[in-house]
């Protein structure tokens, strides 16, 4: 099988137009978690371990409202297919195994996968036979510290109109494929410099600090107002009366005011900043007028 392909949205079988039942919240975590399984740009391999185990989710068909899943050998894991498979799947007479076709594929009708140690198991099931527990707490973990969010938590922050939208999108396995929110990048590690400045300006709001975010060529940085930093690395600017140094989200370890960073003179081309409390506005810093968008 190909790259991942994913349906449309989940259909009105499943209670999300208007007048049908609305969902519960088990449906909604499995349906949310799902969507975030068929995307692993948004949602990294740690969710995937988290909720699967050593299994994968290889394909969500929406249109005929069926998933489909890949499970290694027991040797690699440990743990029997019935072991693996009983942690997601509600009913397991309801699954239906591909067929090894003699060449090294598994195939399951219109679908196959060439078998593999990873992928010694092929099967296919209805949606609503998928299972996950809807008081489950993620755990990301980091050097400093772990970012842990439930399940209301993860549907608050990717609401529902959402992560349906996104289930157009071809699967990314290396980064998000488009916008992804800040929880999103610290589940997945991975991000773009957009992504990874919004990370950081949202901790920055949760601290109660002004910031600003600083567009420079090809590039978005967040810069804070001087206080107390040093100003020895030259990476700094001036708006409404104060001096803002640059706090670059994407150079690990870097020091604001004293770190000297790479491609440092383009990033010393300042074009446009954005005070995100200020809502929908950019100013051009060198003429100081706001940008008129059609």
């Amino acid at each position: 099988m190909g790259s991942l392909h994913v349906a449309s949205r989940f259909t009105p079988e499943d209670g999300d137009a208007e007048g049908y039942a609305p969902q519960s919240f088990d449906e909604r975590t499995r349906n949310m978690l799902l969507s975030y399984l068929a995307q692993p740009g948004f949602a990294g391999e740690r969710l995937a371990e988290q909720v699967l185990g050593p299994a994968r989710l290889e394909l969500l068909q929406l249109s005929d409202r069926e998933v489909y899943f890949a499970v290694p050998q027991p040797d690699q894991t440990g743990q029997t297919f019935d072991a693996i498979i009983a942690r997601f799947v509600v009913d397991p007479k309801r699954i239906v195994l591909a067929e090894d076709d003699g060449a090294g594929r598994l195939r399951l009708g219109k679908y196959s996968l060439r078998r593999s140690e990873n992928k010694h198991y092929f099967f296919k099931t209805a949606v609503d036979n998928v299972k996950f527990d809807p008081q489950a707490v993620l755990e990301f973990h980091f050097v400093s510290g772990i970012y842990k969010l439930d399940m209301r938590e993860l549907e608050r922050l990717c609401p529902e109109q959402d992560y349906l939208r996104r289930t157009n999108a071809r699967a990314d396995r290396e980064k998000p494929s488009g916008f992804a929110r800040p929880n999103e990048v610290l589940m997945t590690g991975v991000s773009d410099c957009s992504n990874k400045a919004i990370l950081l300006g949202s901790l920055l709001e949760q601290l109660g600090e002004d910031y600003l975010f600083v567009y420079t060529p090809d590039h978005i940085t967040v810069a804070v107002k001087q206080g107390d930093f040093p100003a020895r690395n030259g990476l700094s600017l001036e708006w409404e009366g104060q001096t803002w140094l640059i706090a670059e989200g994407t150079v690990p370890g870097s020091r604001i005011g004293v770190d000297r960073l790479q491609e440092e003179e383009r990033l010393k081309q300042f074009l446009y900043v954005q005070r995100p409390r200020d809502r929908d506005v950019i100013f051009d810093l060198a003429t100081g007028k706001q940008l008129l968008f059609q």
